[in-house]
């Protein structure tokens, strides 16, 4: 199952008695996907930039701001979304802590940041087709995705919950 899918899982199932970390995790990884924001580790809260929310399963969804990431629901009110008072705001903080250097691990820190100077280095020509072109872009972004997801999997908190949720979705 990739990193998405579980975050994405945990959102969905998540209320107060969700181990906070793990909850974190979810919102961390859902949120931050990408290799771009995970050049500076340890993360640091001040410079976590371009995260955008996201949709999870049973009408859930996350919303992000300069405070953090906040999970919603809109099962009572379809018309109307409302906060989920259950989940309160995960603050960039609390994500930031669970990537460190010693969990992502040094090989793949330079993988992450090797993977962000190849987006950096193309050129924005599209429609070449030399290397430059749009499936080189494709090529360094899929590499951007996968180095994000395993960095995530590294960071993910070890609680007996994951499992126990997992089983109930049927997915582990």
């Amino acid at each position: 199952m990739t990193v998405i899918v579980q975050a994405r899982a945990i959102l969905d199932g998540c209320d107060l008695g969700t181990p906070r970390d793990l909850v974190a995790w979810a919102a961390g990884a859902l949120t931050l996907c990408h290799a771009v924001h995970l050049t500076r580790i340890p993360l640091d809260p001040r410079h976590i930039s371009n995260a955008s929310g996201s949709w999870v399963p049973g009408h859930r969804g996350t919303s992000v701001d300069d405070l953090g990431v906040q999970v919603w629901d809109d099962k009572d009110n379809p018309a109307n979304l409302g906060t989920v008072t259950a989940v309160p705001r995960i603050s960039w903080a609390r994500i930031a802590a669970l990537v460190t250097l010693d969990r992502v691990g040094v090989q793949l820190h330079q993988r992450i940041l090797a993977a962000v100077a190849a987006r950096g280095e193309h050129d924005g020509v599209w429609d070449r087709p030399d290397q430059h072109g749009l499936a080189a872009w494709r090529d360094i972004e899929d590499e951007c995705r996968e180095v994000a997801a395993l960095a995530w999997q590294r960071c993910r908190p070890d609680t007996d919950l994951q499992t126990d949720l997992f089983d109930l979705i049927g997915q582990r």
